[in-house]
């Protein structure tokens, strides 16, 4: 069951990955500063960017560490220096040359569509930008200060890219945690995660700990051999719960509120998907939707059409606006299933490199 709960959510994760990064925040003005638009949303406007981009949305990287936490460990009765090296190996093939392909070229982008050419800085510079274009200024190669909330690699979604290949090289030190201290070695952990929300540690806080929380979940589901069926079943309440925190959370916006709202979210999100399964409804496990999930999380940052739909548009009413954040995303997830679909009948081996085999 967990792995058809597991294809099954692959899609619309991604999905709720787009409808996070298009949200009104930042997408007021051209890049020039100019404004498109004054925002209007009204309360009930607010209320939905709130509900859907900061609220619901909010449960899909949290879901895809779990996920990816468990894999790692999956079937996994042993683990040690050999075993983890091939692991290494392959995710040198399904994350790292992705990470750098898809950083490349969104550095090439932004060097011709916004720098007019390609700017002198020195090699580390350009090394800086894979990790953390926080630290170059690319016009200067000048650097910034780092903040916990920045820390984000040319390619702003591969961060969570980048948490993965540093997960995989803890992977020894999680595996003894929760072998030696089961669920305790988790509830550590996720200590140490509330803590970092109000301490302010540069990349710790907003990178580190949120990653090597939540794949630990996944790590010791599946070194603990827990039945994630049974856990679901009993966890009926989730399901219930999530959406009444999720619209408190909107509305009061407290830091703890919205950890608690993700908690119960990864469950429930796994509930509900589970409970269609069990009903028949086969249509989520799309495996062609969840083969393609990767290609549209590396692209879908390169589609930003906000700044197209508001200039021909013009949306200066508050439904007109909601419109428009409701559409952008699907514009965006469309158009890179497209190119999806064409690159994978025109050319599937660059596809596979470019997605790491998936």
């Amino acid at each position: 069951m967990i792995s058809r709960i597991i294809t099954s959510l692959r899609f619309p994760l991604i999905v709720l990955v787009a409808y996070i990064h298009f949200n009104f925040e930042g997408r007021a003005s051209l890049s020039d500063g100019v404004n498109i638009y004054p925002l209007a949303l009204g309360w009930w406007g607010e209320l939905l960017v709130n509900v859907v981009s900061d609220g619901v949305c909010r449960v899909a990287v949290p879901l895809f560490f779990i996920i990816s936490g468990y894999l790692f460990f999956a079937k996994q009765t042993a683990f040690n220096s050999l075993i983890w090296r091939e692991k290494l190996t392959k995710r040198c093939r399904t994350l790292l040359v992705p990470y750098l392909v898809w950083n490349a070229w969104a550095a090439l982008l932004v060097c011709f569509t916004q720098l007019k050419g390609i700017p002198e800085m020195s090699v580390s510079n350009w090394l800086t930008l894979l990790v953390a274009q926080d630290m170059v200024a690319p016009m200067g190669g000048t650097a910034t200060a780092w903040t916990a909330s920045s820390f984000f690699p040319i390619n702003v979604p591969l961060w969570f890219v980048r948490e993965l290949m540093v997960m995989a090289l803890l992977a020894p030190l999680l595996y003894w945690l929760i072998c030696r201290f089961r669920w305790l070695s988790v509830c550590a952990i996720t200590a140490l995660y509330l803590a970092g929300q109000y301490i302010d540690i540069p990349y710790v806080s907003y990178r580190l700990l949120p990653a090597m929380m939540y794949f630990s979940v996944g790590a010791a589901v599946a070194l603990l051999h827990t039945d994630i069926a049974k856990v679901l079943r009993r966890a009926c309440w989730c399901g219930i719960a999530w959406p009444i925190l999720v619209l408190i959370d909107a509305i009061v916006g407290t830091t703890l509120l919205h950890c608690l709202a993700i908690f119960v979210g990864c469950i429930a999100v796994p509930r509900y998907t589970m409970w269609l399964l069990e009903r028949g409804h086969t249509f989520i496990e799309n495996r062609w939707l969840a083969g393609s999930s990767f290609f549209v999380f590396a692209t879908h940052a390169f589609l930003y059409p906000t700044s197209l739909v508001c200039k021909a548009l013009e949306p200066t009413t508050a439904v007109l606006q909601c419109t428009v954040y409701l559409i952008t995303p699907a514009i965006a997830v469309v158009i890179s299933l497209a190119v999806y679909a064409a690159l994978k009948k025109v050319c599937p081996r660059l596809l596979a490199m470019c997605t790491g085999g998936r």
